[in-house]
C-alpha cells in the first residue's frame, strides 16, 4: 500500500487524469521506493563478510539480531550485542572482544535492524515523483509567437534519478 492515498496526492498535484491513473503511478513510484531503499517497516540484510567492517543499505535506529552463517552454511551464530559496534546509523565493525570474538566478519552476515524513520522525506520525494510523471508530456517548455514555435524537454530520467537520490543515507561511505 502506497505512502499515500489519491485523495491526499491531489492535495498536492493538480490533474486532470483519473483516479485510477493517479493509483497506477503512486503505486509505482511507491514501489520504486521500497524496491531501491527498503520497506518502512524492520529490514534484514544479508551481506558478504570477511572484513572488519559492513555498511547496510539504510541507517539502523536499531539492531535487533546479528548472524554469521559460515562457507559450510552448516555453522550460524548469533551475535551478542557486544560482538559488534555500530556506527553512523549504518555502518558495523566487527570486535575482537565479546562473547563470539572476531577480527572481521564471517563470511555472510544476515543484520536484522529498524531503519531510521525516513517518512517525511518519502513522502515528499513520492509527491514529487508522482507530480512529475502526471505532468510529463514530453515538452518541458513550449511557446508560440509570430510564427514562430519552441519546445524544451527535460530529461525525465535526469530528473527522477535525482529525486529518487534525495532517498539515499547521508554521511560515511555508502554503496549504491
Amino acid at each position: 500500500m502506497a505512502l499515500l492515498t489519491v485523495t491526499q496526492l491531489r492535495e498536492h498535484v493538480e490533474s486532470d487524469l483519473p483516479d485510477a491513473a493517479l493509483e497506477r503511478i503512486l503505486d509505482a513510484e511507491d514501489a520504486e521506493i521500497v524496491r531501491r531503499f527498503g520497506a518502512l517497516a524492520s529490514e534484514s540484510e544479508e551481506l558478504a563478510g570477511d572484513a572488519r567492517l559492513l555498511f547496510l543499505r539504510r541507517h539502523a535506529a536499531a539492531v535487533t539480531t546479528v548472524t554469521e552463517t559460515e562457507a559450510d552454511n552448516a555453522t550460524v551464530t548469533t551475535l551478542a550485542a557486544n560482538d559488534f559496534r555500530q556506527w553512523g546509523g549504518g555502518i558495523l565493525e566487527r570486535l575482537a572482544t565479546g562473547d563470539h570474538p572476531r577480527a572481521a566478519w564471517g563470511p555472510v552476515v544476515t543484520v536484522a535492524y529498524t531503519p531510521e524513520d525516513d517518512l517525511t522525506e518519502r513522502t515528499h520525494v513520492l509527491i514529487q515523483l508522482c507530480q512529475l510523471a502526471a505532468r510529463y508530456t514530453g515538452a518541458q517548455h513550449e511557446s508560440v509567437g509570430q510564427g514562430d514555435y519552441a519546445v524544451t524537454l527535460p530529461d525525465y530520467r535526469r530528473e527522477r534519478e535525482r529525486l529518487l537520490l534525495g532517498l539515499a543515507p547521508r554521511g560515511g561511505l555508502w554503496l549504491a
